[in-house]
């Protein structure tokens, strides 16, 4: 940055330098925008992406008022979603006045799954009450009816009352609904006598949001949330304080070593079933009442696969899995590899039932725990996936199955901040030690010259 408070260059991450400087020396980004040529205006634009939110904020006010009201509106429309409601409803009404509405900051943000359940119900209550917008509508009573913790709830009641009365009320009583038209129990009335223990993996940017989001998701849902908050290499660790129970690590969220944490979390947890969760996933509101109904309804069952369905465009085939394949590789025999298994619709198109699995998906799995410390628990030399298809098969050696639960559903996040699955280099040789020739493979796959010809092993 020059010494007048202009940057070297108009480039983004300059004018970003720069426009922080300023601002940390009390002087009016006014300067700067107006120190900026017109023809290079969507720079200014361009740099409140790569600020904080209240930097990026006062840089569009200042583009707005001297420079180009337009080029604050194509900025305000990706970095406003960041913004406090306030200054995103001030952004908000600027873009629909210019009839920019399906670009709306309040809306946007209400759409993020990132974001605490009570957080996006907060901005699209607000649109709501202030544009009349029906998906704002819809938006605040879908992201309401996944509060499950009761201390979130209530405070999104005590500042809807102050933001939109008149919305509180009408969104009150539609969630109420909901809820009696899908039978929720509450934890006190369910009569289920087994505890759940959570433990759910964080990694990505943000853990400590992502733990927020996780206790507002699960709330009174289960009896234990524990976090295992992996921190990415070269750092401290320090974001493991985002909750009591979380712990940190150096590593990769599917190396050895985070299966070595989730073992041991799994092992300090109280819960009669332990749930292993990807933080980078969004359940449905039933999802735990879908696998303890699991347990209950068939004694028998150690494991339970949820599904997981990946993001998919509007009118594309969703994709769905419900759980792990293990495979005999024949191009590379003797070679034992692994493949999701998508869930098969029924006649009309519904998920149905798909019985017994050789293992869950490591994303989301649910362990009876005496089953889980019969065989020790995890393998915490192996890498994920090959820790929990491990930690399965010797489950079904005991005779105990493991069950799919089309009813349990997970997303995956479009933009992933929390433990996804990473491709892992490792773990196949030590997997294949243990079961190439132990294990019935489901399928036996390899290469002619007509083509892929998968093969059902007879029993």
């Amino acid at each position: 940055m020059l010494a007048d408070g202009r940057p070297a260059s108009w480039e983004p991450a300059e004018v970003a330098r720069a426009a922080a400087s300023l601002d940390a020396a009390g002087r009016s980004l006014d300067e700067l925008a107006s120190a900026c040529p017109r023809a290079r205006a969507e720079v200014l634009a361009a740099a409140a992406l790569v600020v904080d939110a209240g930097l990026a904020d006062r840089l569009l006010e200042a583009t707005w008022r001297g420079v180009d009201a337009r080029v604050a509106l194509a900025g305000a429309s990706r970095a406003a979603v960041r913004f406090p409601v306030d200054r995103a409803l001030v952004w908000s009404a600027r873009l629909r006045d210019g009839g920019l509405a399906a670009f709306c900051p309040l809306v946007a943000g209400a759409r993020d799954l990132e974001q605490r359940p009570s957080e996006r119900a907060r901005r699209a209550a607000v649109a709501w009450r202030a544009f009349a917008d029906a998906d704002a509508r819809a938006l605040a009573v879908a992201a309401a009816s996944e509060i499950a913790s009761p201390s979130a709830s209530e405070s999104l009641n005590e500042e809807l009352a102050v933001l939109a009365p008149d919305v509180r009320a009408e969104l009150d009583a539609i969630v109420g609904e909901l809820a009696g038209e899908r039978g929720c129990p509450s934890r006190a009335s369910d009569g289920r006598s087994a505890r759940r223990s959570v433990v759910v993996t964080l990694a990505g940017t943000d853990p400590a949001g992502s733990a927020q989001r996780w206790e507002e998701l699960v709330g009174s849902g289960c009896d234990e949330l524990v976090a295992v908050v992996l921190a990415p290499h070269g750092t401290s660790g320090a974001a493991a304080e985002a909750t009591t129970d979380a712990r940190g690590l150096d590593g990769e969220p599917s190396g050895a070593p985070a299966v070595a944490a989730k073992h041991r979390a799994a092992c300090d947890a109280e819960g009669d079933v332990l749930v292993f969760v990807d933080g980078s996933l969004h359940p449905a509101p039933t999802w735990l009442e879908a696998i303890s109904r699991t347990f209950e309804e068939h004694p028998d069952v150690a494991v339970v696969a949820p599904v997981v369905r990946d993001p998919t465009p509007a009118g594309s085939p969703e994709k769905t899995v419900c759980g792990v394949e293990v495979l005999l590789d024949a191009r590379y025999a003797p070679t034992l590899a692994l493949r999701s298994c998508p869930v098969p619709p029924d006649a009309r198109g519904r998920a149905r039932p798909v019985g017994e699995l050789q293992s869950a998906a490591a994303e989301a799995v649910a362990v009876r725990r005496s089953a889980f410390e019969r065989v020790g628990g995890f393998e915490t030399s192996l890498p994920e996936p090959y820790a929990t298809a491990d930690l399965c098969l010797r489950i079904g050696a005991l005779g105990l199955r493991v069950a799919s639960a089309p009813e349990s559903s997970l997303r995956r996040l479009a933009t992933r901040n929390g433990a996804a699955p990473h491709p892992v280099t490792g773990g196949a040789e030590a997997f294949d030690r243990r079961w190439l020739g132990v294990v019935g493979p489901d399928l036996v796959v390899g290469f002619v010259p007509g083509g892929r010809v998968p093969l059902r092993e007879e029993a």
